[in-house]
């Protein structure tokens, strides 16, 4: 089961564990944690589960131990289920197996994601009274929480605590203090925060960089943004070249974005789904609908689903040419791909329908938005009420 476990392969490390459990040999603590950490690594959680709950149901009782317990608690903080972390460590107490370091790190980073200061330094305070000293990883998920409520200045507190500390400076924490100045467009304080974690012997990361590029892209500033990218000491990643792409496109240069791309597949860089769709939205702002199929031959080439947003700027962009055939056929192929409609998509095909006169499709279509709980604008009720309309046919 190891032998397979090590490359990967789960299918055959399951069947070798059915063919064993089938001849009464079953597996010890040490493989069962070995495979609970595989799913939880994978996202398979409630496989890992299931092999969790079949640790005590077997002929003879296994013990489970940190390792059993970290694997699952690490598996629901990657998801951000906090509620089913608390649950599951809870478990660990009530079993008698006491949390480690590693235990309680995970627990903080579950919370920090969630911008859960309070929930941290709880944990915090556990982890002191059973003796574990206060890690750099401890306080940077307290500074993480602290920042995602956007409170910087308690952030950069912890970071000043830390320094009296002795403790090395969290690179996460300074992530993301920078990525809260840039969500509030505060570009020169997230350069300041950046200037002062350089002083103090800290390098920017691929994320750091990443995140003031996306800050340039924002304002679409292209000169900044091309300048940060070519200064860059580590390689560009596809966020990297997506974010140049759309400060390109956001700075009133599409044609650039296309540059950019070119640039990234020379670079061997894989797009992905958000790539092709600033790609897309390039190719609405110079209306080139012959580049915008090929950008989706492209995806389909690469085996890439199309995401709402690239259906609803392909919808927009056949309204825009008049072709409403073309367009209602994009919302049928986002119905059959199993991609659900959102709020422009259904509001742009409904006023294009009543511009057209075609009041009854409109209706329609407005009806299917409501069944969605899709939350439509009052006066778009309005709108089709005062439209003459042949009869609705009964739903």
């Amino acid at each position: 089961i190891i032998a397979q476990y090590l490359p990967g392969r789960m299918e055959d490390s399951e069947k070798i564990l059915r063919e064993t459990e089938a001849l009464g040999v079953y597996p010890n603590t040490g493989t069962y944690n070995r495979l609970i950490k595989l799913y939880t690594d994978k996202g398979e959680l409630q496989k890992g589960r299931n092999l969790f709950e079949a640790m005590t149901t077997r002929d003879y009782k296994h013990r489970r131990d940190h390792y059993t317990y970290n694997s699952m608690l690490a598996g629901y903080a990657k998801e951000g289920r906090v509620y089913a972390c608390e649950k599951m460590f809870q478990r660990m107490l009530d079993s008698g197996v006491a949390p480690n370091e590693v235990t309680y790190h995970t627990m903080m980073d579950a919370h920090s994601r969630k911008g859960k200061p309070f929930a941290v330094r709880k944990y915090l305070r556990m982890m002191a009274r059973d003796g574990f000293a206060p890690s750099s990883r401890a306080l940077g998920s307290m500074c993480i929480a602290w920042a995602r409520t956007g409170n910087v200045e308690g952030a950069k507190a912890v970071l000043r605590e830390m320094s009296r500390l002795g403790l090395p400076p969290s690179q996460h924490g300074y992530a993301a203090i920078i990525k809260t100045h840039v969500t509030r467009n505060e570009l020169a304080e997230a350069l300041s925060v950046m200037e002062d974690m350089t002083r103090k012997g800290v390098t920017p990361n691929i994320v750091i960089q990443n995140i003031l590029l996306d800050g340039y892209s924002r304002q679409g500033w292209v000169g900044n943004a091309e300048a940060l990218f070519s200064s860059m000491d580590v390689e560009p990643n596809v966020v990297s070249f997506t974010t140049l792409m759309s400060a390109h496109v956001r700075g009133g240069n599409p044609q650039g974005a296309e540059g950019v791309f070119l640039r990234m597949l020379k670079a061997n860089v894989a797009p992905n789904a958000k790539t092709y769709g600033v790609l897309l939205e390039s190719c609405k702002r110079m209306h080139n609908y012959k580049g915008a199929q090929e950008v989706l031959n492209r995806m389909k080439h690469s085996k890439i689903r199309p995401t709402v947003v690239i259906y609803g700027t392909l919808i927009a962009m056949h309204v825009k040419r008049l072709d409403i055939e073309a367009a209602l056929n994009v919302y049928k192929i986002m119905l059959e791909e199993g991609t659900s409609p959102n709020k422009i998509c259904y509001l742009t095909l409904i006023y294009a329908l009543l511009k057209a006169g075609r009041t009854e499709q409109a209706n329609m279509l407005y009806e299917e938005a409501i069944s969605q709980k899709i939350d439509l604008p009052m006066h778009l009720y309005t709108d089709l009420t005062a439209t003459p309309r042949s009869r609705r046919r009964p739903r």
